[in-house]
């Protein structure tokens, strides 16, 4: 299991995962198209999702559930 932040902003989203120990396992910038966050995601589907919540957030969130990543909070 792992945890995922992600801070969404209007060109690029800053994600950070952590695992259950806290330890960073990756973190850097992704840009907003769909194939730069998958390609930033890839292999990390079974963690734990939290976005950022803020007039912009709504893209990310209708993202992750189009490539099938939970986010366990609604946070709106």
């Amino acid at each position: 299991m792992y945890w995922m932040g992600i801070d969404h902003h209007a060109p690029y989203s800053q994600i950070t995962v952590l695992d259950e120990e806290g330890r960073k396992l990756k973190a850097g910038r992704a840009f907003n198209t769909r194939s730069k966050v998958m390609r930033f995601l890839e292999g990390m589907e079974d963690g734990e999702k939290v976005i950022e919540s803020g007039w912009s957030s709504s893209p990310m969130k209708d993202l992750m559930e189009e490539l099938r990543l939970r986010l366990p909070i609604p946070l709106w």
